[in-house]
């Protein structure tokens, strides 16, 4: 901008000097350049964020894939826990019957041995 701002103030009164305009056009150039090079860069950045969007697409798929199948998985076993509680619950039952059943006939069986052991023995008769 200094180079353009002191030829314009040497031919202020004349038309413009074609070192000026040579200046101008070398400045307008760089500056095209550089504004395609910045270009070339976004245009990579996008490219470069777009892969990297796939990438994690790709990977939240999978990610879910996993999840879902996982919960399949998982789905028949609140069903299976409450059959094992029904089936817990069901032996637990039988077992203390059976531990009734078995106190009632190791009683029985106290009462028959002391009643053989109190009853008379009989004698043979010769």
């Amino acid at each position: 901008m200094t180079v353009i701002t002191q030829q314009i103030n040497v031919h202020a009164e004349s038309k413009p000097s074609v070192f000026f305009l040579i200046t101008n056009a070398a400045q307008v150039g760089k500056t095209q350049a550089e504004a395609d090079q910045y270009c070339a860069r976004l245009a990579q950045s996008e490219r470069e964020a777009q892969a990297v969007r796939g990438e994690l697409e790709q990977e939240i798929e999978e990610v879910r894939r996993e999840l879902v199948g996982r919960l399949a998985e998982l789905e028949p076993l609140p069903e299976a826990l409450r059959l094992s509680k029904v089936q817990l619950q069901e032996a637990q039952d039988r077992e203390r019957s059976q531990e009734r059943r078995s106190m009632e006939l190791n009683t029985t069986l106290t009462d028959l041995r002391m009643k053989v052991a109190n009853s008379p023995v009989h004698s043979n008769p010769s």
